[in-house]
């Protein structure tokens, strides 16, 4: 019984660390289209309109990733 307890929260934690890698993957991929397509024109403003006078916050990727389970009961397979 408690084996079974342990196994569902070690099957929880790894859709969440799916999940969480989903997240990031998504969150810098937006970040990138962000960058690409849209700062690009918004810089533009900074030329036309001299009343444009703080500039547009730099958004970073995040680097970081999620730490897997080690053993038998946090495997994927």
């Amino acid at each position: 019984m408690l084996h079974e307890r342990l196994r569902t929260m070690a099957n929880h934690f790894i859709d969440m660390r799916r999940g969480l890698n989903g997240a990031v993957d998504s969150y810098n991929r937006a970040v990138g289209s962000f960058e690409s397509r849209v700062l690009v024109s918004a810089r533009k403003f900074q030329e036309i309109d001299t009343a444009v006078k703080q500039e547009i916050p730099v958004i970073e990727s995040i680097s970081t990733t999620t730490r897997e389970l080690t053993g038998e009961e946090g495997s994927e397979g």
